[in-house]
Parts: C-alpha cells; structure tokens; sequence
C-alpha cells in the first residue's frame, strides 16, 4: 500500500515537472514568435523604402538621359504610376512607360520632374509600394514608409 503512494506521488511530481517545462516552452516560444514577426515586419519596411529610392533614382536617369540624348531643354514632366508602369497618361493609366527599373511597380503615386531636374510628388502618400505608403523627406533624402 505503501508503495502504491510512493508511485502515485512519483507520478504527479513527474506530471507537474513536465507541464511545468510545457508552460516555460510555450511561453519561450511565444516572446521569440513576436520578436520573429516585429524583425520581419522591418525588413518588408525597409525593402518598401529601397523599392521607392529606386523609383527615385529612376526618375533622375530618365532625366540625364533626356539631357544627353536631346539638345532641347528639358520639359516639365508628370509621370504617374498606376501599378503597371509608372509614365505618361492619367493616374488611373499609364499610356507609355517612361521609368524602367526593376522592382515592384508603385501602384500610386504622381513624380513631378521640372525642367533643371528637380523631382517632387504631388500625391499622397508620394508613392504606394505593396501595401506600404512611401513618403519622401527632402530634407533627409530618404523615405520613410509605413504600412497601411
């Protein structure tokens, strides 16, 4: 009889280590499961940020090479993108694609290049990448995107 609460005790000592060890593993889990997302979220900001500097940059070699390849001045320029292309047209369509780059495709977002090659934006947010809302600080020179 003796023995029988022996093993019995044995038992529910065993039994409560191992939900013990459960409980610390969930929670474990849990604090790295956040950590994971919060650092996968960063990085899909940062690559929206990258994808609207390249759409920049983009925007200023369309404008040397129209310097290089033409003797006329430069005309004020509104390049849209709608998600296909960003180029001439109407926000909604873009009839000729005047950017070529590779990346994703803003799907908004109006660039204004004046004529010594100054670009601004004229929508807001300046440009949306997958999902993100990319703006431009021109005092940074950087953009600071944020998901919608």
């Amino acid at each position: 009889m003796k023995n029988n609460k022996n093993v019995k005790l044995i038992i529910t000592i065993v039994l409560a280590v191992i939900l013990s060890l459960i409980v610390i593993w969930v929670i474990i889990s849990l604090a790295a499961s956040k950590k994971i997302v919060d650092t996968i979220g960063g990085a899909r900001n940062n690559v929206a940020e990258t994808n609207a500097a390249t759409v920049h940059t983009a925007a200023s070699v369309y404008y040397m090479n129209y310097l290089i390849t033409n003797e006329e001045k430069f005309p004020e320029t509104t390049i849209y993108c709608d998600g296909t292309a960003c180029g001439e047209g109407t926000p909604k369509s873009v009839t000729t694609k005047l950017l070529d780059y590779n990346g994703p495709i803003p799907t908004s977002g109006t660039i204004m290049i004046d004529s010594n090659g100054i670009i601004t934006y004229k929508s807001s947010p300046n440009l949306v990448i997958n999902g993100y809302a990319c703006n431009y600080d021109k005092n940074e020179l950087s953009w600071m995107c944020k998901n919608d």
